[in-house]
């Protein structure tokens, strides 16, 4: 088996994630939302009541093991991250 392939979250985040997640926040704050969710798949959705509405898919989303490390990026743009089982839950505002 091959070994996973290893991410710097930092570069990613500068890459690929600050930049769909700025635009979704901004899209999704007019909606009234303060928070999204961010799958190990790299889905995200919102939640509305009980509804999950699933937004945008991040490509090449870091894996759980690096989730420490990319919630300190968010958090150096006012974002708060939060790692569950499964998920990592952003929220601003």
């Amino acid at each position: 088996e091959s070994e996973p392939k290893v991410v710097d979250p930092a570069v990613w985040y500068d890459l690929v994630g600050r930049e769909v997640l700025t635009g979704l926040i901004r899209d999704w704050s007019t909606r009234g939302h303060s928070m999204l969710h961010i799958e190990e798949d790299g889905k995200v959705y919102f939640t509305e009541g009980a509804d999950e509405i699933g937004a945008e898919e991040l490509k090449e989303f870091p894996t759980k093991q690096y989730w420490p490390e990319l919630a300190k990026c968010l958090e150096k743009d006012d974002l708060k991250a939060q790692i569950l089982d499964n998920c990592v839950m952003v929220s601003w505002g």
